[in-house]
């Protein structure tokens, strides 16, 4: 009996000292390998079968060896892989080839490997039959991409030891070698479909590299996204923070990006005045390959601009739009201030798509500070009027905003959508070019519905952009300020909003109902009687169905239809005797709207 052992023991260490057992090429490759906590068998460069435990006197390792031995004498017999089998005897389930025991599957091992004997001997048996009948030579990976200057890989399996030799049809497509431990590395040289192939003496196989581009990627760190306004809304936040992350995207011709937030920002106050916001910038675009790049946002909480603005672009002409057609188009003036109010309704019988957007035409960027409200599409033109109207009258208040920054020579979309037979597109924008020379100027346009356009679009500027005719609606001077006077228990004080029209640049035409005209009105009431007087500010919509917004002393009030000849109530104050009071009031006559209308003060 111990003669047995030791002769055992001698062959075990015998095959453990010659390395991997490999048979002669046009068989099989089969080698062993330590692994953590025990020793594998590898047949056909992938794992066949895994030991952990000593049994009969082995250790994992010297099993292993056993076995290896074993399928190499079977594949050396030229013993067909069908016949691999599992076998239970004796209380143990074996791995058996013919009449070759393999390896055995004890309790033991089973237990090691959280499976039961049969199952775990069933695995084995599986692993051997499909790795013994690999080709001489096999590529995992059947077709590749690989980015320009990256490289992929395609393992290599099958029984062929090499030395292997690798082409690539047409040339310059793609780069291939192989590794010494026998895997297939690709270089992606420039754009292309290439077929590689990789020879050994023992056999061939081929497959498909297809090379491509990124379809973009981030140029430059993320800019800071500023912001302005006393409470900044969470939306305005956002907004800031993917405009500044996409403008440093470069996108290939024809890509596009989207930038979607990791997490909605928070509002900004008094007491805070930054915030990080993490992105993710998705780049794709027909013949790309999509780039997926996290990145983060830097927003800052800035004092608004304070200076009025000097000119006000009026884009209402064509009211109802019959086909597409640019609708708009004026300069920016460097450090100055212009208020865009548009309204257009599509009257051409189908969808169509409106678009608000900056262009540079300039070689620097420019940055733009922004102010507004953006409505969407509705069939009432009053509403939207009103929507747009309203929510711009306090942000202008609150100094809400944003900065957009536009690369050299490109377009980007403040807002863009598709309106249905009927429905009306309205906003008003205050806009303040910060940075950048001369050459910034705003488009309105209505296009196709087909024409494929988003809010994060940034694109190259057109031909168009650089030959425009500037449109005739230009107002300077957008602001009419009031001192008004009211003693109670005098006869009511009447304020006309939108009577007076303002005159274009060139005084040749008048602006009718003064749209988009902001009233500043300092009214003064006081109470000279002995008694206690209520004094209310009223709207009446003297021209007919009217929308009113306005800022009285800080608070909004308005409302989006007022109809008929009784007046919307607006504000009251109560004055005691000799009480004399500052009333501070805003308003802008709404698109959509019937205007002139009155503001009625009476006791």
């Amino acid at each position: 009996m111990q003669l047995m052992r030791f002769w055992s023991a001698l062959l075990v260490v015998s095959l453990l000292a010659t390395g991997p057992v490999t048979p002669a090429r046009g068989a099989a490759s089969v080698q062993t390998r330590t692994i953590s906590g025990g020793a594998q068998v590898v047949v056909n460069g992938q794992p066949a079968l895994s030991l952990r435990t000593s049994s009969g006197g082995y250790d994992a390792a010297q099993r292993a060896g056993i076995a290896a031995k074993r399928i190499s004498d079977m594949v050396a017999q030229k013993q067909p892989a069908s016949k691999i089998r599992v076998k239970a005897h004796g209380g143990m389930v074996s791995v058996v080839w013919g009449h070759q025991t393999i390896a055995n599957a004890t309790a033991a091992e089973a237990k090691a490997q959280g499976s039961a004997p049969h199952s775990l001997a069933s695995l084995w048996a599986e692993r051997l039959r499909a790795q013994l009948s690999l080709p001489p030579l096999k590529l995992v990976q059947r077709d590749l991409t690989v980015p320009v200057g990256e490289t992929r890989k395609s393992q290599i399996i099958g029984y062929s030891t090499g030395p292997f030799t690798v082409t690539a049809e047409p040339a310059g497509v793609a780069t291939p070698t192989v590794e010494a431990s026998g895997t297939l590395v690709v270089q992606g040289v420039r754009p292309g479909v290439a077929l590689v192939r990789v020879s050994s003496p023992d056999g061939t196989d081929q497959i498909s590299v297809t090379v491509a581009k990124y379809a973009g990627r981030l140029v430059t760190a993320s800019i800071p996204a500023e912001v302005s306004g006393k409470s900044v809304p969470a939306d305005v936040v956002a907004e800031a923070a993917w405009r500044a992350a996409r403008v440093t995207c470069a996108l290939e011709p024809g890509a596009r990006a989207d930038v979607t937030l990791a997490a909605k920002p928070t509002a900004m106050s008094d007491s805070r005045t930054r915030q990080t916001v993490a992105a993710i910038v998705k780049m794709s675009g027909a013949g790309y390959l999509d780039a997926r790049v996290p990145t983060t946002v830097e927003v800052i909480r800035t004092a608004a601009p304070t200076m009025p603005a000097k000119m006000l672009f009026y884009s209402n002409n064509p009211e109802r739009v019959l086909h597409p057609q640019p609708l708009y188009a004026a300069p920016l003036t460097p450090n100055e201030s212009a208020r865009l109010l548009y309204h257009h309704q599509n009257g051409s019988g189908q969808k169509m798509r409106v678009s608000i957007m900056l262009v540079n035409t300039s070689s620097e960027v420019a940055k733009i500070h922004t102010i507004g409200a953006l409505a969407d599409p509705r069939q009432d033109p009053v509403v939207v009027g009103y929507r747009a109207g309203a929510q711009f009258l306090q942000d202008l208040h609150n100094g809400v905003g944003y900065d957009v920054f536009l690369p050299p020579k490109s377009r980007s979309i403040l807002w863009t959508g598709i309106l249905d037979k009927m429905e009306t597109a309205s906003g008003i924008l205050q806009m303040r070019q910060m940075l950048g020379g001369n050459g910034v100027l705003v488009r309105v346009l209505s296009e196709p519905a087909g024409i494929t356009r988003t809010a994060q679009d940034i694109t190259p500027a057109e031909a168009s952009d650089y030959s425009l005719s500037f449109s005739a609606h230009q107002y300077p001077r957008p602001v009419r300020e009031l001192s008004e006077e009211y003693v109670a228990g005098d006869r009511w004080l009447f304020i006309r909003v939108g009577k007076h029209a303002i005159p274009d640049a060139r005084e040749s035409q008048k602006l009718d109902g003064n749209y988009g005209v902001i009233y500043k009105i300092d009214l003064t009431i006081s109470n000279p009687t002995p008694h206690v007087k209520n004094v209310q500010v009223m709207f009446d919509p003297t021209a007919g169905v009217a929308g009113v917004a306005s800022m009285i002393d800080g608070q909004f009030h308005g409302k989006s239809h007022v109809v008929g000849t009784r007046e919307l109530p607006l504000a009251k104050y109560t004055l005691n005797p000799g009480e004399q009071r500052k009333v501070h009031m805003s308003t802008v006559p709404l698109a959509g709207s019937n205007y002139p209308a009155t503001i009625v003060v009476r006791s």
